[in-house]
């Protein structure tokens, strides 16, 4: 995907005009790694953004470096024909404000629910959150960003961390943890029997734990918005089964 650059401040990223600047930062991302972090902070009329990480050529080995970063962000981009002379450049386009990676960052503000299992909340690519929770045998353990929220599955509880106070609350989850999955606009908690419907301050809207014996799955919206069809287990292993439940009441 190319990029032009137009003038000293604008360029044109898939028919879009940008304007964009570049500053210092020592307390980057990569600023042990490179000394010195170049961020170029990108916005477009309609608020949009992109951010593009400069990277000095000679510390590139034949793409390992965009893939190394792809793989510590946990998000994909495209690497543009044109670049600058003094560095190559790396675009990443996003729709949400903030991701999550699992790592622990230190001198940030620090949430600790318990030991073992670390993420860190991005407010673009700068760190703004350390989040520690217990390590668990749990495979389907995750993180998940709902607007301002850190959504925490570990094994049999659900956190939700404020990323903007920094303050949490939690939830029991009946049997185990198993997804997070969104559909119009709503968070909906999976678990191994059943389904948790919470609203935008993460509190529950309602909770349907008879649908499954061991697990519920995928997920498909009615054309109107008012049904869901789920796969759920009833027979393990291997005997799922389609139910469709209403989005208002989980019945």
């Amino acid at each position: 995907m190319a990029v032009s650059y137009k003038g000293k401040r604008r360029l044109t990223y898939k028919g879009k005009e940008y304007i964009w600047s570049i500053r210092e930062n020592y307390e980057g991302f990569f600023a042990d790694r490179y000394n010195v972090f170049h961020e170029l902070h990108i916005t477009a009329a309609d608020k949009s953004f992109l951010t593009i990480f400069p990277l000095r050529p000679d510390y590139d080995d034949d793409g390992e470096n965009y893939k190394r970063i792809k793989e510590y962000l946990g998000i994909d981009f495209d690497i543009p024909e044109a670049v600058t002379p003094s560095f190559v450049a790396m675009i990443i386009e996003r729709e949400d404000r903030y991701f999550v990676i699992e790592r622990h960052t230190d001198k940030i503000p620090q949430i600790h629910i318990g030991g073992g299992k670390s993420y860190t909340v991005m407010n673009n690519v700068r760190p703004i959150l350390s989040v520690e929770v217990s390590e668990t045998s749990n495979p389907f353990d995750t993180a998940y960003i709902f607007g301002k929220w850190l959504c925490i599955g570990s094994d049999r509880k659900a956190y939700f961390v404020d990323i903007e106070k920094a303050e949490y609350h939690k939830m029991d989850i009946p049997m185990y943890f198993g997804y997070f999955r969104e559909f119009g606009g709503r968070l909906y908690i999976f678990t191994g029997v059943g389904i948790i419907a919470l609203d935008n301050d993460m509190n529950k809207l309602w909770q349907n734990d008879s649908l499954a014996v061991d697990g519920v799955t995928g997920g498909e919206l009615s054309d109107d918005g008012k049904y869901l069809t789920v796969s759920c287990e009833l027979d393990p292993p291997g005997g799922w089964v389609d139910i469709t439940i209403s989005i208002e009441t989980g019945r």
